[in-house]
């Protein structure tokens, strides 16, 4: 009797362990571009990014940024972890730098083009008295 109390004690820590250790979430990276980004106010709550074909859903509660905030049609590194359902967990983006476009008036002729300014537009300011 004694050997089965034993046995049976030792089987239950030996299982308690194991499922306290495998409980942790991989963190994971991959680079995507950004389809769009759920923006209310000042405040980002999601993102939807394309990886190869696959469009996934970032949660953006947790994330925190690197090179400025993304927009659609960035480039991005994100570091995730599994979320809920098809929700994946970011917890860094990256926002991958763009080529500059540089303009070369030399390139477009001598003259410079310019369009007058609008007369709503210029709006003149009486210093307060």
């Amino acid at each position: 009797m004694k050997k089965i109390i034993l046995s049976f004690s030792v089987l239950c820590a030996l299982s308690l362990a194991f499922v306290a250790c495998g409980g942790k979430p991989e963190l994971k990276q991959t680079q995507a571009k950004v389809a769009s980004v759920d923006l209310q106010g000042d405040t980002l709550y999601t993102m939807r990014a394309t990886v190869d074909s696959d469009t996934l859903l970032f949660k953006l509660a947790d994330a925190q940024y690197t090179n400025g905030i993304m927009l659609s049609g960035d480039s991005v590194t994100i570091h995730y972890i599994e979320g809920r359902g098809d929700t994946l967990r970011a917890l860094i983006v990256n926002v991958l730098p763009k080529a500059p476009h540089y303009f070369d008036p030399k390139e477009h002729g001598d003259t410079l083009l310019t369009v007058p300014a609008r007369q709503d537009t210029a709006k003149t300011v009486t210093p307060a008295q």
